[in-house]
């Protein structure tokens, strides 16, 4: 089976409401965005590792890491735009420069701080099992089941959302997992055709990592919480 080649883009956008910076937040002495890049370039997968942004500081630090650095538009690095924007942008420039689009990219997010280079090399593996894959979703289970979610009705009293459910034994339910913001997988093919640039893609298979993995960095005492986590 010919290898599909596959490029890692990392959207490092300097801008952040909630946290600003945080792209390059320290932590025990490292930028944040440093640990997937060397995830990235551990795992051997990637004919190129991609870092895109508008900030100059974020790119010093993308090329000191040996990575090909996207000058991002400032139209797609607002607060209201999307990073499947910025990867639109990239493949036509890379197009239009007359260069071999990649069969994969994998997004991988640059707060993504406790991805191992084994999860990339792993997720990438299942476009080769189940070749239709479009798309790749790094998963992870809920805590509680959705099933058992509880919302509050006019009133102040607590409803079950979905009463058919809620009250069977947890045994009887499906396995519920969601998109845990670390990494995404797509085949470029697909995603370029597809009539809504999503991750969300028709033939869409998951890739599971346990939930403490799972990092999600969107405030300042997010960061702190994982600073104790020994990272590999």
């Amino acid at each position: 089976m010919t290898e599909l080649n596959a490029i890692a883009f990392i959207p490092a956008r300097g801008g952040s409401k909630r946290f600003p910076r945080k792209n390059i937040a320290d932590l025990n002495d490292h930028p944040l965005l440093t640990y997937p890049l060397e995830a990235a370039r551990k795992s051997r997968i990637f004919s190129e590792i991609v870092v895109s942004t508008e900030d100059e500081e974020i790119g010093e630090i993308a090329r000191k890491s040996g990575a090909f650095l996207d000058d991002r538009s400032s139209e797609f690095a607002t607060d209201t735009a999307h990073e499947l924007e910025a990867l639109s942008s990239f493949l036509v420039k890379r197009e239009e420069q007359g260069n071999a689009l990649p069969n994969l990219v994998c997004i991988i997010y640059p707060t993504a701080v406790l991805v191992e280079a084994d999860d990339l090399k792993n997720s990438k593996a299942i476009f080769s099992s189940y070749p239709e894959t479009e798309a790749v979703m790094c998963v992870s289970e809920f805590n509680y089941h959705p099933y058992k979610m509880l919302v509050e009705n006019k009133d102040g009293h607590l409803e079950m959302k979905f009463p058919e459910h809620c009250k069977q034994r947890s045994q009887t339910y499906p396995e519920a997992m969601a998109s845990n913001g670390t990494f995404y997988w797509l085949r470029v093919d697909a995603f370029r055709t597809s009539p809504e640039k999503s991750y969300y893609q028709d033939k869409l298979r998951a890739f599971k990592i346990p939930f403490e993995r799972a990092v999600d960095i969107d405030y300042p005492d997010d960061l702190e919480k994982i600073k104790t986590v020994t990272l590999k």
